[in-house]
This record gives C-alpha cells, sequence and structure tokens, in this order.
C-alpha cells in the first residue's frame, strides 16, 4: 500500500506514520513468537540430550545471529509496505507450523 503525497498527486513508497507503527509491531510479535517456539523446541529435542536450558531473551539473541548470518541481500526486492507486511505473516505461519510439527514429534520421541 503507497501512500500519496498531495502536492504532487504521486504515490509514495514511504510508509505513513500508521503503516510504520503496525510494521514494527508485527516485526516485535513476530520476533516474540518465534523466540517462544525455538524455546518450545530446544525444551522438547536438545534438553534431553544435554544441553542447558534455553530463555526467551537468548533465545531472541541466537534468533538475532542466525538471521544475520543468513541474510538476503538482493537489492531487486522492492521494500514496500505490502512486501513486509507479508513477510512478517509468513514468519508468523512459518514459526506455528514448526511448533505444531515439533509437538507432534516431540510425542513420537
Amino acid at each position: 500500500m503507497s501512500t500519496v503525497n498531495v502536492q504532487s498527486g504521486k504515490a509514495s513508497k514511504n510508509p505513513s506514520g500508521r503503516q510504520f507503527g503496525i510494521l514494527l509491531l508485527l516485526a516485535v510479535i513476530s520476533t516474540l513468537w518465534e523466540a517462544y517456539v525455538f524455546v518450545d523446541l530446544w525444551n522438547w529435542f536438545a534438553i534431553p540430550l544435554g544441553a542447558k536450558v534455553l530463555t526467551l531473551r537468548h533465545s531472541v539473541g541466537l534468533l538475532l545471529i542466525i538471521s544475520f548470518l543468513r541474510r538476503n541481500t538482493k537489492a531487486d526486492t522492492p521494500k514496500t509496505y505490502a512486501y513486509f507486511r507479508k513477510a512478517a505473516s509468513n514468519e508468523l505461519s512459518l514459526a506455528t507450523m514448526f511448533l505444531l510439527l515439533g509437538w507432534l514429534l516431540h510425542w513420537f520421541i
């Protein structure tokens, strides 16, 4: 979704303040949800092998390191509000799917 400049009538790819707030909220929710899923999977599969307990704060830090190492640097991808909203939605869905699959696998181990 683009904003329209009233003076020129042209669409801008910069998000409005409300859209920026929504993107920021989605990023925080997505990060916390992914960290929660990571902690659950860690508790189910790594702790029985002798690993230490992982807290939510440590999980956020590890996910930050992982995302830094596997970042995508394509410059041709348009960075619009809709792009980021869809990316956040995909991340939430993917984390939920991993949690469900991990939960099912956890019951068979």
